[in-house]
């Protein structure tokens, strides 16, 4: 209220501070709160900024989180898909914000049950991050594994195999190096994580045996 008093209900700082609280709200779960957060703040944006402005943009993505977390899938893409022709216009697409939306629409049509799809574009949004993004980002061991398990289910094991034991190598070298710099949670999660790739590293191996044997 404060905020909303000092600079005006139609000042972009004040959509600003409805973003954060939004993004907040829908943390802890309160989607309606969230919501309406949300949309009053794409309103005053819409008012104050142009059209096709990246903070537009930024909240679709926030929406379509929203939706996707309340399982209205359909809404969800259509957030999003303003986000990415937005983020396209404004960054290109060798950006790690349009290639992140990509990773985005990958889950949506993941959760929709459209494994194809999901998989088409997890891998552009992995294509453009390995341009972006330097080689040893953290954020490549979750993209790789979310790739490993779309090929899984699409029946494409030995891309998958391929794939995880890459990611399983690339966190096993620098293991000895996190441990020394992560606080107890930080080394649980690496471990988990470790732990998580080798299971599906194993299972994808008896798969893609499993494939050798029908072939021979």
């Amino acid at each position: 209220q404060t905020m909303k008093k000092t600079l005006g209900k139609q000042h972009p700082e004040y959509a600003r501070w409805l973003n954060n609280f939004g993004l907040l709200c829908l943390q802890s779960g309160h989607y309606k709160k969230a919501k309406i957060a949300l949309e009053r703040a794409l309103r005053i944006y819409r008012k104050t900024l142009p059209e096709e402005h990246p903070k537009i943009a930024g909240i679709f993505s926030n929406l379509a989180y929203l939706c996707i977390r309340k399982k209205k899938y359909y809404l969800a893409k259509r957030c999003l898909l303003n986000a990415i022709s937005i983020h396209k216009k404004a960054f290109g697409t060798k950006h790690f914000k349009y290639a992140s939306d990509l990773n985005s629409l990958s889950s949506i049509y993941l959760y929709s049950g459209n494994l194809k799809k999901a998989q088409r574009f997890l891998e552009k949004s992995v294509l453009i991050m390995n341009e972006v993004l330097p080689a040893e980002h953290p954020y490549f061991e979750t993209l790789n594994n979310n790739l490993a398990l779309l090929y899984d289910c699409n029946g494409e094991h030995q891309k998958a195999f391929f794939i995880l034991e890459k990611n399983f190598e690339l966190i096993d070298a620098k293991l000895d190096q996190l441990f020394a710099i992560s606080s107890e949670r930080q080394q649980f999660i690496l471990v988990s994580q470790m732990n998580c790739t080798r299971s599906l590293l194993l299972s994808t191996l008896l798969k893609c045996k499993g494939d050798s044997e029908i072939v021979a």
